[in-house]
Parts: C-alpha cells; sequence; structure tokens
C-alpha cells in the first residue's frame, strides 16, 4: 500500500517500485509534496579518486549559513504534512527516521553530507559549488544550478515556463560552459546530481536531455571524463528500456564520445540547433563540387567534418573517399573592397571541426562585410601516387573535375602542342564526337577549354585547325579514355597534380622571388610560380628539402640550392596544410620504397624455398653453364639481403624514435601536470589578489567620490567667487562713474558759482548805476521844480 502524502494519485510523480523488500524513505522537499525514493544511489567506483576536487566542508558550512527563518518554517510545514500523511499510512509503508541525503544537500541542518551524497539529486537551489572553484566562478555554478532547476521543473514555478524560456535557459547554461572552461567540469558535475536518483521520470528525462546537450557542446576536462563516462555508461545499464530518459542516456554516451574526440564547439549552439537537437531531428546544408553541382548534408550539434565527408561519399557513391574533404571556398564579390579580380581562395576545414560551427561562421555578418562569400566544398585534399591504381569510376570522375578545374584556373603552365591536345581530350570528354561538325560550338569548346594566356599566343584558326585535327584522331575513344589521357598528361608535367597554396614572400636569401607566389607541392617535391601571368620559376625536390616548419601565420623551409643550404619564409594561413601535404608525400615514398624492398626480399626467399636450394648450398663457379647465373643470383641475394638489413635498421631507428618521443610525451605530460597545479595555485592567488584588488577599487572609488566632491565644491566657489569678482567690477565701474558725475557735478556748481558771483557783481554794479541814476534824476527834478518854481517866479 503506498504512502499516502496528502496529494492525490494523479499529482505525484512516477516512482520507482520497491524490489527485493528494500527499504524506502519519505523524501520531503520545502515546498512540494515528498517523493518516495531510494535511501541510496548506484554508487561510482571512480569518485574516490576525485573526493579532493569537491569542496565537501565548504558545502556543509554553506548549509549551516543558509538556514534561514524562512527555509525553518517550510520545513516545519512539510514535517506536518508528512507526520499527518505518516498517521494514515500502513505499518507496512512507514518511512525510516533517517534524512535522505537528497534532502540535506538542498537545505535545513542535517549530518554533514559526503561527496556521495553531494551527487545526488535535490529539488533545493546549492549554496556554493560542489567543485572548488575561485570566488567568482563558484556564484556562478549556483545560479547554474538554478538554471538545472528551472529547466527541469524542479524549481518552485518553474512547471509553467513555455518551451522558449527552456532553450533560453539551456543556451545560458551552454554559455557559461563554452565561455569559462573552469565552469565545465562543475556544470557535468550538477547534471550527474540532478540525474542520480531523480524520483520524477519528467524531471529525470528532461535532465538526461540537458545532460544530452551539455555532453554534444562541450567534454569535460580529461581529469573528470573518466568519472562521467563511467556513471553514464552504469546509469544506461540500469535503465529499463521503457523508460522516457534512457533515450537521451543513450545519445549523452554517444555525444560524449563524439566530443571527447572533436573538443569543444566554438559558437554557441543556435535556438534551431538545440530545437534540432532535442527532437533528435538533424538539419541540413549545401556542399558544393568544383563543377557547380551540390549535394545536401544533414549535420546536428555534434556532427564533425569527417563525418559529414563519409556521409556525403554515401550519397555519390564514392567508396575511395580517404583523400577527399571538405573546404571552405571564399569568393569575392564586393568590387569596392575587392576592386581586381582574384581567385578563389579554398582553405582546409579541420576534420575534427564542427560542421554547425563552420554554418554559423559562413552565416556571421562579418563574412558580408568583409566583401567575401563563403560556402562549403568538397574535392580532393591532394593527388597522391596511390590515386593511380584506383578504378572506381566515380573517383576518377573527380579527380578529372578537380585536375580540369586546376588547369583551367593557370596552375599548370604548358605548351602550345600540351595545350591543344589537352582541349581536345577535354572536349571530347565533355560532348564526345562530332562536336567540330559545328564550327561556332567547337570554337567556344576551344576558348573555354585552352586558358587565356596560352590562347593568345597564336590566331583562333590556328588553334580551330591544330585542335581539330586531334580531336578527329580520338573519335574511337570514349570519353573515359579522354579523362583518363588528361590526367596522363599532367602527371607527366613536372608539377603536374600538385596541391597549390597563395603565400607571401618573408625571407629569400637568393632574391630571385615575387612578392607573391604560389606554392605547387606534388610527389616530386616544392615548386614555385609567378601568380600574374602565371609562370613557372623553380623547383625543388622532396631530397634537397632538409627541413620544414609552420606556425599559424608562416611556413619556413631549409633546402638545398644549387648545392648550399638556405632557408626560405613564406606568409601564409595555411603553413599546418604545406607541411602536412609534403609529409605525406614523403611517407608515400618511403612506404613505397619500403614495400619494394620487402616485396623483392619476400620473393627471392620464395623461389629460394620453392627450390629447395639455401644460398650457402650453391654449387661452385666451376661447374659448368650455371654458375654465371648461381653467382649472380647469389650477389643479388646479397644485395637484398642488405636492403632488408637497412630496412630493419631504419626500422628499429623509427621505434628509438618513437620511444625518444613517447618518454619526452611522458615528460611532457608531468611538466604539463605540474603546470597545472602551479596554474590551480596561481588562479587561487589570483583570486585574493582579485579580492584586494576589488577592495582597493572600492576605496579607490571612494575615493574618486571624495574628489568629485571636492572638485564640485571646488567649481561652486570658484563660480561664486568669478560672479562676486564681476559685481565687484560692477561696483567699480558705478563708483567710477559716479565719481565722474560728481566731479562733472562739481564742475557744473563752480561754474554756476562763478556764474553766480558774476552775476552778482553784476547786480551790484547794476544797483549802483541805478542809485547813481536815482540820484541824478533826483538832482535833475529838483533841478526842473527849481526851474519850474523860477519860471512860475518869473512869470507871476
Amino acid at each position: 500500500m503506498p504512502v499516502e502524502t496528502g496529494v492525490s494519485m494523479a499529482d505525484r510523480p512516477e516512482t520507482p517500485t520497491a524490489a527485493g523488500g528494500e527499504d524506502w524513505s519519505l523524501k520531503a522537499t520545502g515546498s512540494e509534496a515528498g517523493y518516495l525514493t531510494p535511501p541510496t544511489a548506484r554508487q561510482i567506483r571512480s569518485l574516490s579518486g576525485h573526493e579532493d576536487a569537491f569542496q565537501v566542508d565548504s558545502f556543509n558550512r554553506a548549509l549551516q549559513r543558509n538556514t534561514t527563518a524562512g527555509k525553518l518554517t517550510a520545513l516545519f510545514k512539510t514535517k506536518m504534512l508528512s507526520r499527518s500523511s505518516l498517521g494514515a499510512a500502513s505499518p507496512s509503508a512507514t518511512p525510516t527516521a533517517g534524512k535522505s541525503p537528497a534532502a540535506s544537500s538542498g537545505g535545513g541542518q542535517g549530518a554533514a553530507v559526503t561527496a556521495d551524497e553531494l551527487l545526488q539529486w535535490s529539488s533545493e537551489p546549492i549554496p556554493t559549488s560542489l567543485l572548488r572553484l575561485a570566488p567568482e566562478h563558484a556564484a556562478r555554478a549556483v545560479k547554474m544550478f538554478a538554471g538545472i532547476l528551472r529547466y527541469c521543473g524542479d524549481a518552485p514555478g518553474s512547471d509553467s515556463i513555455n518551451q522558449a524560456q527552456a532553450i533560453e535557459t539551456a543556451q545560458k547554461l551552454l554559455h557559461q560552459g563554452l565561455k569559462r572552461p573552469e565552469l565545465r567540469d562543475e556544470l557535468y558535475m550538477q547534471l550527474v546530481k540532478q540525474t542520480r536518483g531523480n524520483p520524477s521520470s519528467h524531471s529525470r528525462a528532461k535532465a538526461w536531455g540537458m545532460f544530452n546537450l551539455v555532453a554534444a557542446s562541450m567534454p569535460p576536462s580529461k581529469d573528470f571524463t573518466g568519472l562521467i563516462s563511467e556513471y553514464i555508461h552504469s546509469a544506461v545499464q540500469d535503465m529499463d528500456d521503457a523508460e522516457e530518459a534512457k533515450q537521451a542516456a543513450v545519445a549523452t554516451w554517444q555525444a560524449l564520445k563524439r566530443s571527447t574526440k572533436c573538443g569543444p564547439r566554438r559558437t554557441l549552439p543556435s535556438v534551431e540547433e538545440i530545437v534540432a537537437h532535442l527532437q533528435s531531428h538533424r538539419l541540413t546544408t549545401i556542399v558544393f563540387f568544383l563543377d557547380e553541382t551540390f549535394e545536401e548534408v544533414a549535420y546536428d550539434i555534434t556532427t564533425s567534418v569527417a563525418e559529414a565527408v563519409e556521409q556525403l561519399a554515401g550519397l555519390i557513391r564514392l567508396q575511395n573517399y580517404q583523400t577527399f574533404t571538405l573546404y571552405e571556398a571564399v569568393r569575392p564579390v564586393n568590387p569596392k573592397l575587392n576592386p581586381e579580380p582574384m581567385p578563389d581562395e579554398h582553405l582546409l576545414l579541420d576534420e575534427h571541426r564542427y560542421v554547425a560551427d563552420i554554418v554559423a561562421e559562413l552565416r556571421h555578418p562579418r563574412v558580408v562585410r568583409e566583401g567575401c562569400q563563403s560556402r562549403l566544398l568538397f574535392k580532393k585534399r591532394m593527388f597522391r601516387e596511390t590515386d593511380e591504381a584506383i578504378s572506381e569510376p566515380q573517383f576518377i570522375n573527380l579527380s578529372y573535375v578537380q585536375a580540369q578545374h586546376d588547369y583551367l584556373a593557370g596552375n599548370y603552365p604548358v605548351v602550345r602542342e600540351d595545350a591543344a591536345q589537352m582541349a581536345a581530350l577535354q572536349i571530347h570528354a565533355e560532348h564526345g564526337p562530332g562536336l567540330d561538325q559545328d564550327p561556332d560550338c567547337f570554337m567556344a569548346g576551344i576558348e573555354r577549354f585552352v586558358t587565356r594566356q596560352v590562347l593568345m599566343t597564336r590566331p583562333r584558326d590556328e588553334w580551330r585547325t591544330d585542335v581539330g585535327a586531334r580531336y578527329k584522331a580520338l573519335a574511337q575513344h570514349t570519353k573515359e579514355d579522354a579523362r583518363t589521357q588528361f590526367m596522363r598528361i599532367l602527371r607527366t608535367l613536372p608539377y603536374g597534380n600538385a596541391t597549390f597554396f597563395a603565400v607571401r614572400r618573408i625571407e629569400d636569401p637568393i632574391g630571385l622571388l615575387p612578392p607573391r607566389l604560389i606554392l605547387g607541392i606534388n610527389k616530386r617535391g616544392v615548386h614555385f610560380f609567378r601568380p600574374v601571368p602565371k609562370e613557372y620559376l623553380h623547383s625543388a625536390e622532396l631530397r634537397d628539402i632538409m627541413q620544414f616548419g609552420s606556425s599559424s601565420q608562416a611556413v619556413f623551409f631549409k633546402m638545398r640550392v644549387a648545392g648550399v643550404l638556405h632557408i626560405f619564409q613564406f606568409e601564409t594561413r595555411q603553413g599546418e596544410d604545406i607541411c602536412m601535404a609534403l609529409q605525406t608525400h614523403i611517407n608515400d615514398i618511403m612506404m613505397k620504397r619500403y614495400s619494394k624492398v620487402k616485396q623483392a626480399a619476400a620473393s627471392d626467399a620464395g623461389k629460394a624455398g620453392t627450390d629447395g636450394v639455401q644460398p650457402a648450398a650453391l654449387p661452385p663457379s666451376g661447374m659448368g653453364g650455371n654458375s654465371a647465373y648461381n653467382a649472380k643470383m647469389e650477389e643479388h641475394l646479397k644485395e637484398q639481403q642488405q636492403q632488408v638489413e637497412e630496412a630493419q635498421q631504419a626500422l628499429a631507428t623509427a621505434q628509438q624514435a618513437e620511444s625518444q618521443v613517447r618518454l619526452e610525451n611522458e615528460s611532457l605530460i608531468g611538466e604539463l601536470k605540474d603546470l597545472r597545479d602551479m596554474l590551480s595555485s596561481e588562479a587561487a592567488n589570483r583570486a585574493t589578489l582579485q579580492d584586494q584588488l576589488d577592495e582597493t577599487e572600492r576605496q579607490l572609488a571612494e575615493l574618486r567620490n571624495e574628489l568629485d566632491m571636492t572638485k564640485s565644491a571646488l567649481t561652486a566657489a570658484t563660480a561664486m567667487a568669478n560672479e562676486h569678482c564681476g559685481k565687484v567690477e560692477v561696483e567699480h565701474a558705478r563708483l567710477a562713474e559716479l565719481e565722474g558725475l560728481i566731479d562733472a557735478k562739481h564742475k557744473e556748481l563752480e561754474e554756476v558759482q562763478a556764474r553766480l558771483t558774476a552775476a552778482t557783481r553784476a547786480a551790484e554794479s547794476a544797483a549802483a548805476e541805478r542809485d547813481l541814476l536815482e540820484r541824478k534824476v533826483q538832482r535833475l527834478e529838483k533841478g526842473k521844480e527849481t526851474e519850474v518854481k523860477g519860471e512860475s517866479r518869473a512869470r507871476g
């Protein structure tokens, strides 16, 4: 009888069935109903070797610090619900008194957790990272685990998130792992934790889906690869075939093997890629051939270039595809950025690169801004000597298309006779016999299959006559014969079947090479060409090349020229491809020589065994006519034996060199381990210094704030002072103006006083004159009165 937990059967998640009388414990979390879970999960045997990487003590201390009143209240409510549920349960279903490790790892005050208990499912957030990380990474790890809870539906309220929100959460988790390699192992351990002992089938399926997505996008570190592989493999074995999460677990196992081989993604998986991966769908992209035909190739997050090549070979029914691979064909399309016509540049793609990364880079807007158009191209990596023994029609056709493309691009300078013969062969391989009946079409074929530089060396009529005669001679041959003859003519050239690389000159001790040139590499050596116009300059045989090497931006050759060793250096981004092509041809020649010696020795030994005659039992030289033959045979056997001994010595030397390289590799691994330990200690010191730097920056920020406040106060005071000075100057101006007015008034007053004084004087003189006149008038009046009186007296 199941234990009652206060929820209906429809709401309770799916739980495993107890088998063999095994005890089950009741797991109760903060805001959820209890889950029936097994008390322990399957042990991870290799975990004992990684316990030092887990910060168990710090995790337990963080658990104690994070015991807040809210969590205690939630735990109290959960216990009350559990008690009420247990009161109605049967005695046979009574849970154990112990608390599950998952409950203690999520929160609350319980016993200290161990590393094994740390990696068991929990629906509660973790207080700190599971692994020993720097403080800033530990904070990000806590956020990562919260994102996993939200994605799996274990966090409160996360059941209602839609697909877009879930994909956004998944993208954020992938971004953290891809951007910060320090967090990849932490992300893997968190996913192990959420898939180990998870009682909910829905949450377990979501967690394994996220596990699959992470394993497809990035591998763990080498230290944790074994642990994670063991866990995934054992988890797959424990799951039932009908279980929903098993398919995702199996896909996780396959994705982990592929990402461990190819490394992490270079770009963040897009929403389209994530949706397709989770739904087990595949995206498609177009791959072109040199004849402008194309095929669609399906890919997912983990599809590498090597897998895409194998898939494409199956689509076109190509069995011998080992020398074929994918290239990025870059074509300049912007005349403003590239005014001069430039040929396509073919960049070899590493077979371990992800197709999804390449497609994302081809769609990047930067490619358009640079004035280039890029696409995927399928062609041979190089022409090898072993290609001549392959008779597969599809292989021959693709090899012919590539050789023809290189020839028409001007990579194989030839004389006019060879150009006429090759034009006739190409016309016959393209159209068969009878095209010469139409003069216009035939001349168009000549202009198409003869390079422009050679075509201008003589009139069109001469070309029509010469090529026409050669074309008629091929009437009895098939198209395949024409292609084979075309390839044979190219192979006879010193630089035939070469792989071409555009380079820039850096160091030329002889001083004869142009600044830009093209290197051609084939089984005969290295060939130098002038690009425009295409002109053959010089060749260096493989036996004259003493040493070669490359960097990310250059390649160098130490080779013998006229018996003197010189070092040539060229600028190129394809230095590794150049060295690989050279080394491949050298290996082919050595293997061919070794196989010839071995075959000759085996044939001689077989003849001696068939005849039943040992070399030491040959008859003496004086026995008739067979003595000369036996002497020659003995001498030949001695030469073959000497060659075999030389080959054995060379093999022993190579094995000794290999053992030496292996020892050096082991020492380098030891040094790398020491460097990693030093790096970890430096990381701890860096974290301490970072804390000190943060504190210093905080103090500096405070000082900057104080300085800004002081500057503001000083600016205000300066403004007030300037304003005061302005007011003072105005007052001084007004005072000067008033003083000028006062002076003017004083002058006016003085003038008025002067005028008043003059007026007073004039008034006084006028008054004196008036008095004088009055006196005169009085005297006159008196005189007149006297006269009147005299006259009156005289009359009387």
